[in-house]
């Protein structure tokens, strides 16, 4: 399930892979978590849920992916990654009203990780509030090719942060 030790090689980042439902068939055996297209947030949850404290990666598959709660890495070192804008696509649920992605907390300063390749979409038309990626009380997090898109408020909200 983790593949975080190579034997004989160097230490690597704990990884999980988590799949949308309508996701290709490529790379189907290294799946740890699959998504429901309902609730995918708690599968990627999970993952985030199960790496170590000191971070880790959650790779997320191409597809797309339902989101009905703030997908939560709170103070680890996460690395949420996905296969590319608008290959992996993280969508708000209707009437979900909420952040899509949380990074840090506002007690807490932490540092590292961020989101790369995917898009995110806020589903407007059925939420009447919520932020896209919320950013509190962190140091040096990455946006690296991140597409916001169709928010009710604000797709990428930093507070209290910085680098």
């Amino acid at each position: 399930m983790t593949r975080n030790y190579r034997p004989g090689g160097p230490l690597r980042p704990v990884t999980f892979m988590v799949r949308a439902s309508d996701a290709s068939t490529y790379g189907l055996h290294s799946t740890d978590f699959t998504g429901d297209n309902t609730r995918d947030d708690v599968q990627i949850q999970q993952a985030i849920d199960l790496l170590p404290t000191q971070g880790g990666e959650v790779y997320l598959s191409d597809g797309n992916f339902t989101i009905g709660d703030t997908v939560d890495c709170g103070v680890k070192r996460v690395a949420v990654r996905g296969a590319g804008m608008g290959i992996t696509t993280l969508k708000l649920s209707n009437s979900a009203n909420t952040s899509l992605i949380n990074f840090g907390n506002s007690t807490t300063v932490t540092g590292g990780g961020g989101l790369y390749n995917l898009t995110i979409n806020g589903n407007s038309a059925n939420n009447t509030s919520g932020l896209g990626l919320r950013i509190q009380g962190c140091t040096d997090i990455d946006i690296v090719n991140v597409y916001a898109t169709d928010f009710d408020l604000e797709g990428i909200y930093i507070d209290g942060a910085s680098g």
